[in-house]
């Protein structure tokens, strides 16, 4: 099982090491172990520590930078549920400046999809709210 905490602290840099301390990890697991049934009879195989790419609000940016090429950054862990409909909104966008032009906001959750975006309208939805 793997559990942990969704504090950033904007402390250090990627290239440095950063290992979890007995602290952290204690803290991690004090607030987990109510939600455990039989919680004493886990035993921590390690403890982890991990640096994201994350945006003061905790928002997703896209910018184009030219016809073809955007930038997408501040995913930190929900990156990885929202990824895959970032990339297809940013591959619809290659090419047509009008969708690039709003995909900022739309990813950002400020603005409602884009019409060139519909067929994602439904995982859309979900990101903006």
């Amino acid at each position: 099982m793997k559990i942990g905490d969704h504090r950033f602290s904007r402390q250090g840099h990627a290239d440095d090491p950063r290992e979890a301390s007995a602290a952290e990890a204690e803290a991690i697991l004090t607030l987990a172990r109510p939600r455990l049934a039989d919680a004493g009879a886990y035993k921590v195989l390690g403890a982890r520590a991990c640096y994201y790419d994350v945006e003061d609000a905790e928002r997703f940016i896209v910018e184009p930078v030219g016809d073809r090429a955007f930038i997408m950054s501040g995913f930190s862990g929900h990156g990885f549920k929202f990824g895959a409909v970032l990339g297809l909104a940013v591959a619809a966008a290659a090419g047509d400046a009008a969708l690039a032009k709003s995909l900022p906001g739309w990813a950002a959750g400020e603005l409602p999809p884009p019409a060139g975006l519909l067929a994602l309208s439904s995982v859309a939805h979900k990101h903006a709210h």
